[in-house]
């Protein structure tokens, strides 16, 4: 029999880390724009930095923020010292390896956000561990990667005994929804090569990855790299004669959705890895579906050098733009005769908005699903399996899963208010932690036997240990941490 309460807040961690989010500005230079990309933090990355066998962790700050480190003790975690990196700069992603072969944890760090004005903001870092949990910049084991950092994946991809990084790309700063470039970094003795235009295909545009996970099968020495994210379905790559090849669609098509997240976790004890993928979710006006998928068009249609996106939503049999009146001839002034009156912009569809020469400028992205979903592994074929009602009322932004008495739950946090006024901040989940059996049906645990209560936007959920005990580590954005701890 589980405790009344599976998980229970620990407010005893003076933890002293509030992550202070910069103002974002960005709908007032992306109107139509259905979210903003320069709130994705904070950043977390685990693991044992000192040696001591516990799990530490270490939190990104915002532009103007310290970077922290928590070290983990057989008591608890304490707050040891903010990193001293460079505070004008926006962190987006960290990641712990080894990268000088000396069995200790480096760290990488990545930077960025849409609204980045000079590449100078984009430069990623990498830091030396002393063995101690003490880090050094280093200067020049990294090469210039400009560009916003996303996900970073370490793994010792050439089995050449020392650890790789895939460095994964969300946006082009001002210039949504055009692919950025993600990296390939090869380790050669300690320095870190970009070989992308080699390793990677289509020259490392992969889409806007928001999400990447290194996926391994048992008894298997070929791990996949899975990858998400904006108006894109799941992919993979795997690496091959010092190539990655991609595996499109990885799970299957017909799966474009607007995915946040990804976890891996063989759920039913079968020997190979399933996929936990958080999505927009449905509470939203919008519709999606493969026959009548959600729509965006965009090209630079008003000459400021710039894509210009338009996204339509379908409804009464034809597709109609989402954005409100004004916030649409404030993008497209040149259309104001087109839709003098509201009641006319109502009734515009997309043959109305756009003109013949301007339909042959166009591209197009596409949704068909906005649900949650665990893909089951069948000898590398996927069975997808919807998740509760409650964990589609806002986007998902982190799964983990939790082993307790031999059952297997999944913990998802979520949310997001940075999104458009018309329809409004997607803040509608308190965290939800969803039980799985071997057949993937799922049950959904009351809040008052799970004990978990985020009404927040969170960004990342870890699994932190220590000798003592199991926690929830949870970051928000613009919020400080939140500790659960397993109830024993």
């Amino acid at each position: 029999m589980l405790c009344r309460k599976i998980f229970v807040q620990n407010r005893c961690l003076d933890l002293k880390f509030v992550h202070k989010e910069n103002k974002s500005y960005d709908f007032y230079e992306h109107e139509l724009h259905l979210r903003v990309y320069t709130n994705e933090g904070p950043a977390i990355a685990t693991g044992d930095i000192n040696g001591d066998g516990n799990d530490d962790f270490i939190v990104g700050g915002a532009k103007g923020q310290s970077t922290s480190i928590f070290l983990g003790q057989d008591h608890g975690v304490v707050f040891k010292n903010s990193l001293a990196i460079n505070k004008d700069k926006e962190v987006t992603a960290l990641s712990l390896f080894d990268l000088d072969g000396d069995d200790d944890l480096d760290l990488y760090i990545g930077y960025g956000h849409n609204g980045s004005k000079s590449n100078d903001d984009l430069q990623d870092e990498i830091y030396i561990n002393n063995g101690k949990g003490e880090f050094t910049l280093s200067r020049d084991a990294l090469p210039e990667i400009k560009a916003v950092t996303s996900k970073v994946i370490a793994y010792d991809f050439d089995q050449d005994g020392d650890d790789d990084l895939f460095v994964a790309s969300r946006v082009i700063p001002n210039h949504y929804p055009l692919v950025p470039t993600s990296h390939f970094l090869e380790n050669r003795n300690g320095k870190l090569q970009d070989v992308s235009n080699f390793a990677l295909p289509n020259d490392g545009k992969l889409g806007r990855i928001a999400a990447a996970r290194l996926m391994q099968n048992q008894n298997s020495n070929v791990p996949f790299i899975l990858f998400t994210g904006d108006w894109q379905g799941i992919h993979a790559l795997s690496f091959d004669n010092n190539k990655f090849i991609l595996h499109k669609d990885f799970v299957g098509s017909g799966n474009n959705g607007l995915w946040t997240s990804l976890e891996v976790n063989d759920l039913d004890g079968d020997g190979d890895m399933d996929i936990i993928a958080g999505n927009y979710g449905e509470n939203t006006p919008f519709f999606a579906s493969a026959s009548h998928p959600f729509k965006m068009y965009y090209a630079d249609l008003n000459g400021n050098n710039r894509p210009d996106p338009i996204i339509f939503n379908y409804s009464n049999e034809a597709y109609y733009p989402i954005h409100l009146r004004n916030n649409f001839l404030n993008q497209f002034q040149n259309k104001k005769k087109l839709f003098n009156r509201f009641y006319d912009y109502s009734k515009a569809t997309y043959d109305d908005i756009f003109s013949n020469d301007e339909k042959h400028k166009l591209e197009s992205l596409e949704v068909q699903t906005f649900k949650s979903t665990v893909f089951e592994n069948v000898q590398n074929k996927f069975i997808p399996h919807i998740l509760p009602t409650e964990v589609q009322f806002s986007p998902i932004n982190a799964t983990k899963v939790v082993s307790i008495n031999d059952k297997k739950y999944i913990a998802a946090v979520g949310n997001d208010n940075v999104h458009e006024v018309f329809t409004g901040p997607k803040n509608a989940s308190l965290g939800e932690m969803i039980e799985v059996d071997d057949n993937f049906n799922f049950k959904r645990v009351q809040m008052d036997k799970s004990g978990l209560l985020i009404p927040a936007a969170a960004k990342h959920i870890e699994e932190v240990k220590n000798n003592q005990a199991v926690i929830l580590l949870i970051s928000k954005n613009n919020d400080s941490l939140l500790v659960y701890e397993l109830k024993k």
